[in-house]
């Protein structure tokens, strides 16, 4: 592997081939080679070999891309689980993507035990759903919680925003600590004026680096996951913030977001 590889994992499955189509497009944006990396035992919907799993991924990965683009598609067979696999990868990627389905099936949990303790970002891209479309351009969506953790997401977001030409929608809510000590409940206005001025102050400084992303700041009543899930709706990804508390989890919210999400979510931890 290569430090800026766009790596995703592959089983045979049509989750997991949509999920190759996305990382090879993304790869061709950063102009970044693209591996494919099969690991255990095969679906059970697709009793191939792994050989042919990777070929047959490899020929989606170029099939998907637009006139004029190209991607270097390497692919590689790891032993193991496929959670350990892609978690031991060396040097670490750029990013790593994988498939989801949600609900119970298996690729869920695969998914969000390597966004919980992956040193890079992980791109969970789920099985794709009819959305209305829209005359409105999709915007990345940026969660922004209290925590430190929120740094590397709000640079990573900024450059995919500024990557895409996209615009750039900031979320945040007061913790429920700060509900008290702001004395939110007696005048919310006021707080609401206090978590703009500080959303602004997190997003200046890379703000000021990436002058042609448009960013729309948006104050809710708390970050849970359905405050985030109805701005996902209309979103070409969002991205989340991972603290290093070694705990090895994700929030109660995150977790909502990974399993429900329409569109692709990008947990990024903080380094």
């Amino acid at each position: 592997m290569r430090h800026r590889d766009t790596v995703v994992g592959v089983d045979g499955s049509m989750h997991c081939l949509h999920a190759v189509q996305w990382a090879a497009r993304d790869a061709a944006l950063h102009d970044s080679d693209l591996v494919l990396v099969n690991a255990g035992k095969p679906s059970p919907l697709d009793a191939s070999d792994p050989a042919s799993i990777l070929s047959r991924a490899a020929h989606v990965a170029r099939s998907s891309l637009g006139p004029g683009q190209h991607v270097n598609v390497r692919t590689h067979h790891a032993r193991g689980s496929p959670a350990a696999a892609l978690l031991l990868l060396v040097p670490y990627p750029r990013i790593l993507v994988v498939g989801s389905s949600g609900g119970r099936d298996p690729r869920r949990r695969v998914a969000n035990v390597v966004a919980a303790h992956a040193r890079y970002p992980v791109a969970v891209v789920p099985t794709p759903a009819s959305r209305p479309t829209s005359a409105v351009r999709r915007a990345v969506v940026l969660e922004v919680d209290d925590s430190s953790s929120a740094c590397g997401a709000v640079v990573f977001a900024f450059d995919e925003a500024e990557r895409r030409r996209l615009p750039l929608t900031a979320v945040t809510a007061p913790a429920v600590e700060s509900v008290v000590d702001e004395g939110c409940r007696i005048d919310e206005e006021r707080c609401r004026i206090h978590l703009d001025a500080r959303l602004q102050r997190r997003l200046s400084a890379i703000e000021d680096r990436c002058p042609d992303v448009v960013v729309h700041r948006v104050i809710g009543e708390s970050l849970s996951a359905s405050f985030v899930l109805d701005l996902a709706r209309e979103a070409e990804f969002v991205v989340v913030g991972r603290g290093d508390d070694g705990s090895g989890r994700l929030d109660p919210a995150q977790r909502s977001l990974l399993r429900e999400a329409p569109c692709p979510t990008v947990v990024v931890p903080e380094r």
